[in-house]
């Protein structure tokens, strides 16, 4: 029995050694504002992976930020950040001039977290110098996404319009992550 304890101690640190826990990484990234504007951002996320047993599997997002870096203005919104949401369009509403994000998500437990909305997404506005969420607005529908939906392999350099172009035409994107979808099935 003792053995047994002392092996599984061992494994476990060794488990806990390996770096298992989410890897936190930064970038630089390019956004196109509908205004033509472009900024420069900082994105912060960490990707934890899970393997369910029988097959299947992903990543959950534990931490995810959003910070303008460039131009620099009295104007601009704090840091944004929402784990495990990930920003999609990142923009000013023309008729508020208010900044305003709307994220998505990877994970059911994202969406059973934000009360099961009809679509996979949630709005954020700043007002009064905090970022505030409220229902999706009708007009974001069809809007297309201005943020990269990163996966693993795309975090840790940096992004240009282009370089995002580019990750972001691969078949394997979801629709609902190139733009605010109408319809949605949950798979939840």
């Amino acid at each position: 029995m003792r053995r047994v304890i002392t092996t599984s101690m061992a494994f476990l640190l060794l488990l806990g050694l390996t770096g298992c826990g989410p890897k936190l990484s930064t970038w630089k990234e390019e956004v196109q504002l509908q205004s033509g504007a472009v900024l420069t951002v900082q994105r912060t996320i960490s990707f934890m992976a899970y393997q369910p047993a029988g097959g299947g599997g992903g990543s959950n997002t534990p931490e995810s930020s959003l910070l303008i870096l460039a131009p620099a203005s009295a104007d601009n919104p704090t840091m944004w950040t929402h784990p495990p949401l990930l920003p999609m369009v990142f923009d000013r509403d023309p008729d508020t001039g208010e900044w305003f994000i709307v994220a998505t998500f990877y994970m059911c437990q994202a969406w059973y977290e934000l009360g099961r909305p009809k679509l996979p997404y949630a709005e954020f506005r700043y007002r009064n110098g905090q970022w505030v969420q409220q229902p999706l607005s009708e007009k974001f529908i069809g809007r297309e996404t201005n943020m990269l939906i990163p996966d693993q392999a795309d975090v840790d350099r940096d992004h240009t319009l282009a370089s995002k172009r580019k990750l972001m035409s691969e078949p394997t994107i979801s629709e609902r992550h190139l733009r605010v979808v109408p319809k949605w099935s949950s798979a939840c």
